[in-house]
């Protein structure tokens, strides 16, 4: 884990928070769309700000879907993503509800 990069994987995460917190207004409100694409931002945030921490910096979706392909398996210490979960979920048009 890049500790240098710890500041901007925390900005991330609180960009991920405003997301979700915007989702769940959208959701509250009867904005069923607004609220799906603040949940993808969510993800794409939380995934970048992984990234951060492994010393990874992309400013793309296709950036982030691509080094967690070529990267296999990410490891942070709470948890493991895979690339096909990852594909799975942020990919395009791939996002369920």
């Amino acid at each position: 884990m890049n500790v240098v990069a710890l500041p901007e994987a925390l900005k991330a995460l609180e960009k991920a928070q405003d997301a979700l917190a915007t989702g769940r207004h959208d959701l509250q409100a009867g904005f069923t769309l607004g609220a799906i694409n603040r949940s993808y931002y969510c993800m794409f945030y939380c995934m970048s700000g992984l990234l951060y921490l492994h010393d990874i910096h992309t400013k793309s979706h296709q950036g982030i879907r691509a080094k967690f392909s070529e990267r296999g398996n990410i490891h942070s210490p709470h948890t493991a993503i895979s690339r096909r979960a990852a594909g799975r979920t942020i990919g395009p048009g791939r996002i369920q509800y």
